[in-house]
């Protein structure tokens, strides 16, 4: 006579202690964060944990708020990292320049912007030379126009002109410094223009053609 065989199927029931709560697919208990952890890992009860740069901010993960980062990442509150090329200051991510911006400022990193009634330089992109609206004759643009005039040079009326200047050539054009040509009817003696007489013995020549003889 056969036997009978009985088979008992037998069902394990996963208890938890309070405030953990059994996760089918990890197999085990987890905590519960009964307030909430949005955005974050419940890492034990009622503890919620951010990834970095993720802040918690009642009981949810958030994206954490910084003033003044523009050309930065927040990754703390009030904590700002910034991006290459620039450095904190003043509470804020300022560009750096390898080079002092001369008559201007750095707006980006290695990147100058000249300062009003200025120009970038050809040969160097650090400095900004100053501009003459209108070009300086016989001098140089020493500052938005403003001429200084070169060596041998005087200033006019004229802001934008400087002539030259010559000892002893008040009948005369100076056209060079110390270049003195002197005008018709005078020629140039011991550094002066004097002027020139045909015939003049016994007298002086006061003037072009003008003699004026002697007492007697």
């Amino acid at each position: 006579m056969a036997k009978k065989k009985m088979v008992h199927d037998v069902v394990i029931e996963a208890v938890c202690c309070n405030n953990y709560e059994y996760d089918t697919d990890l197999d085990e208990c987890l905590p519960i964060c009964s307030v909430g952890c949005e955005n974050g890992e419940c890492v034990d009860v009622d503890t919620c944990e951010c990834k970095p740069p993720l802040t918690l901010v009642n009981f949810a993960c958030v994206q954490p708020v910084c003033t003044g980062c523009e050309h930065g990442s927040c990754v703390a509150p009030g904590v700002c990292k910034c991006h290459a090329g620039y450095v904190t200051q003043n509470g804020s991510c300022a560009p750096v320049c390898s080079s002092v911006c001369v008559n201007g400022r750095c707006v980006a990193p290695n990147r100058c912007q000249c300062s009003p009634g200025h120009a970038p330089d050809p040969g160097d992109a650090f400095t900004c030379n100053p501009v003459c609206d209108t070009p300086c004759v016989n001098g140089t643009c020493a500052a938005h126009n403003r001429c200084i005039c070169s060596a041998g040079y005087e200033p006019t009326r004229d802001s934008a002109v400087c002539r030259p200047t010559c000892a002893g050539c008040d009948h005369g054009h100076c056209v060079a410094p110390n270049h003195c040509v002197c005008s018709v009817g005078y020629e140039r003696i011991n550094s002066t223009c004097k002027p020139q007489c045909s015939s003049c013995s016994n007298g002086d020549c006061i003037a072009p053609g003008k003699c004026e003889c002697h007492e007697g």
